[in-house]
């Protein structure tokens, strides 16, 4: 009796507008409608073990301050009116563990391509902790407050269709 495995996707997020919440929410649907279970979770929620179940791990969060969120910029987004919370994505990482091999691809939301890129710092710090990670697709916002620039949720959109194919060949090469 052969047991099918089926792709599996975590999207974890750090979000105060909602606009990378958004975007999760987009392409955590996109990898459904692919039938891949996908499941969308804050990083102050997220398990720190990642088991050898998941396929395809997504980590997003707005750029603050040219990067990742950290104690001082969620002090900000907090004075500013937002829930912040106290940690996130970057306190996340550093006590991350993988059972098993997900594809791991960072995405973020940001004001322009010279404002820096907190999927940048994602994959920078997973690296440092010698664990692979990709480039994903960075998302615009502008405004006051910040909301996504028209398009981007069809953006996510696509990059959700191209993720599915992403995760079930990860699946495909995985030996287990």
């Amino acid at each position: 009796m052969t047991t099918e495995r089926l792709a599996r996707a975590l999207v974890v997020t750090e979000s105060y507008w909602g606009n990378t919440a958004a975007i999760a929410d987009v392409v955590a649907d996109g990898l459904r409608n692919a039938t891949i279970d996908t499941t969308v979770v804050a990083a102050a929620d997220a398990p720190q073990v990642i088991g050898a179940d998941v396929t395809l791990l997504l980590i997003g969060a707005p750029t603050h301050n040219m990067t990742l969120p950290n104690p001082a910029s969620r002090r900000i987004a907090a004075s500013r009116g937002v829930e912040a919370g106290r940690t996130g994505v970057q306190e996340w990482i550093g006590h991350l563990r993988l059972d098993g091999n997900p594809a791991i691809y960072a995405f973020d939301t940001h004001t322009s391509k010279f404002s820096g890129s907190a999927a940048r710092a994602i994959t920078k710090l997973l690296r440092r902790r010698r664990i692979g990670a990709e480039l994903g697709e960075c998302f615009l916002v502008a405004g006051e407050p910040p909301a996504l620039v028209d398009g981007e949720l069809q953006r996510a959109a696509s990059w959700a269709t191209q993720l599915a194919g992403r995760g079930r060949r990860n699946l495909a090469t995985d030996p287990r």
